[in-house]
């Protein structure tokens, strides 16, 4: 979903992709409710990842692109740490769901609760805008369009931008010479890191035995 979403936010905005993703998470972990079967299982919670996945990407972008160099690690690392927080919460829903309703059923509940994070999509519709950057660079891909030199010029005054690679697809920019290493080097962190959290939560049922 993110090979889908991340071109598309290039596209059409980021904060259009935040809130679909946003939406399509909160969707996606309330149908798990209605699980019966492995197929259904894993289709939903496919869903639920990938959504999830791309949620985190866009938001990931707007930082990036919204906020300066100098604060721009701290956010991200706030943001990223979020999910401690989630936990959290998730851990007295479950309590909650568990004390009334079974521990047959009761997980089932629990998961009705997930529509809650669709709420700041309301909030994310009025007060957040796209990034600054990315409203620029769309700029500079009309007026190149365009052929509006002035224009053009304007634009590339407020930013550095390579106005020959505004078209190139996102892929081939992030196979790019300067972009590379860093793009094989993220791309490996992010694999290691949510395998081992991902293998690791998966034996906590064993761990507390």
């Amino acid at each position: 979903m993110a090979l889908i979403f991340g071109p598309l936010g290039d596209k059409i905005g980021r904060k259009f992709i935040v809130q679909l993703t946003l939406v399509g998470t909160a969707f996606a972990s309330v149908f798990q409710y209605f699980i019966t079967s492995f197929a259904n299982w894993f289709g939903i919670r496919l869903a639920a990842g990938a959504f999830t996945a791309s949620e985190w990407g866009g938001g990931a972008t707007i930082i990036a692109e919204e906020v300066s160099e100098k604060y721009r690690s701290i956010l991200l690392s706030v943001m990223q740490s979020g999910w401690v927080v989630g936990y959290a919460f998730a851990s007295l829903i479950s309590l909650f769901a568990l004390s009334q309703f079974g521990s047959a059923n009761g997980w089932r509940y629990a998961f009705l609760f997930a529509f809650l994070p669709a709420i700041l999509v309301f909030f994310l519709r009025f007060r957040i805008k796209n990034p600054t950057r990315f409203s620029h660079v769309r700029a500079v891909e009309d007026a190149k369009k365009k052929g509006d030199t002035v224009k053009l010029k304007q634009l590339l005054d407020i930013y550095d931008v390579d106005t020959s690679r505004v078209n190139e697809s996102s892929f081939k920019q992030l196979g790019s010479k300067g972009l590379l290493r860093t793009t094989v080097v993220i791309a490996a962190w992010n694999f290691c890191a949510n395998g081992i959290a991902i293998t690791a939560a998966s034996y906590y049922p064993i761990y507390l035995e």
